[in-house]
């Protein structure tokens, strides 16, 4: 069996009418190198397939193989191999020598004293997220799932809030109109856990001081994220929990401009252009050239060991989550994603 291949258990299969003895060396294909991991996992389910599994049957180490491939996959679905994982371990080693130990980072809390204890823990919950003032950088936003919008004025030393009242307090999204930060928009509702309800865009003219909503055609949508256009500051976006939706009137009004209805939860201007825009929504990377009016799937990359090509299953969100979580000014043309497959297994791509 040592010098067992793909043909010859193509040929094998064949033969199972007259033989169930047959079984292919597991052990040799896995090592081979030259079949995809889904021609394999293929074949191992064709043989076991009326065949009683029990304890000892040899049923286990393919599969525990299998699992174990599906982030270790060429482009092509060929595993890799030991050559591939020496490059990235140089590589991370480089890495590593080009970065510094030190770092000037400090604690602010939540602090366990006599007073807040983990049992009582003041105050303190989810925060979904900060927007920085584009001139004063003592001005410090934050929203919180379930505890509306706090404010700090002295670079996060103090804070304060003034929306109680409002009638959803879960905030998602923050972003200040770049040209005139008097103007700030959040996003309502809990995107991660529901523990708000969505009710569209608010928008302040005053810094903060007051809130209206701004949420024509948003009316019962959880907003994930806003971006303001840097330049053409009337231009807005927002991913939501049913697709995209674009503004150009300053948030006055909104239109659906996603391909589908996915949960879009991150999107991110191109350094160099930002009429470039990125997007992630149910696990899939899209791409938009004209300031988000329309959006391409773009696939090659990212989902390497998936076979989902269908850019509208929205349902894509439930085994792969897709995080855009940066771009690089200096290149314009790097981006960074987080995906992640389950709560086992994670991976980042660029």
């Amino acid at each position: 069996m040592k010098n067992f291949t793909l043909t010859g258990f193509l040929l094998t299969i064949g033969l199972f009418a007259f033989s169930q003895e047959v079984e292919p060396d597991w052990i040799e294909l896995m090592k081979d190198g030259n079949h995809t991991v889904q021609e394999l996992s293929q074949l191992h389910e064709a043989y076991w397939a009326d065949k009683e599994i029990t304890k000892g049957c040899g049923w286990k180490p393919f599969k525990r193989w299998e699992s174990l491939m599906v982030g270790r996959q060429h482009a092509d679905g060929t595993p890799l191999k030991g050559e591939d994982y020496m490059k990235v371990y140089g590589d991370v080693k480089t890495f590593n020598a080009s970065r510094s130990p030190s770092g000037n980072w400090q604690a602010l809390g939540p602090v366990l004293d006599d007073v807040t204890t983990r049992e009582n823990i003041r105050g303190v919950g989810r925060t979904s997220s900060v927007a920085f003032h584009p001139t004063d950088e003592n001005t410090i936003f934050v929203g919180c799932p379930a505890g509306g919008v706090w404010r700090s004025y002295d670079g996060g030393e103090n804070w304060e809030s003034n929306t109680d009242q409002l009638p959803s307090l879960g905030v998602s999204a923050i972003a200040f109109d770049p040209s005139n930060p008097e103007v700030v928009y959040i996003g309502t509702g809990d995107r991660d856990a529901n523990d708000a309800p969505g009710m569209g865009v608010m928008k302040s003219v005053d810094a903060g001081l007051t809130w209206e909503f701004s949420n024509s055609g948003l009316e019962d949508l959880t907003i994930g994220e806003i971006l303001v256009h840097p330049i053409e500051t009337n231009i807005l976006l927002c991913g939501t929990n049913d697709g995209i939706f674009r503004s150009t009137d300053s948030g006055a009004s909104w239109q659906y401009s996603s391909p589908n209805t996915a949960d879009y939860r991150d999107m991110k201007f191109n350094a160099g252009d930002p009429d470039v825009v990125y997007a992630t929504g149910s696990g899939k990377f899209y791409k938009s050239t004209d300031a988000g009016e329309n959006w391409n799937w773009i696939n090659d990359g990212v989902h390497k060991q998936h076979h989902h090509n269908d850019p509208d299953d929205v349902d894509y969100r439930r085994d792969w989550r897709v995080r855009v979580a940066g771009v690089v000014y200096e290149d314009e043309s790097m981006i960074y994603t987080i995906n992640k497959e389950d709560e086992e297994n994670g991976k980042e791509e660029k």
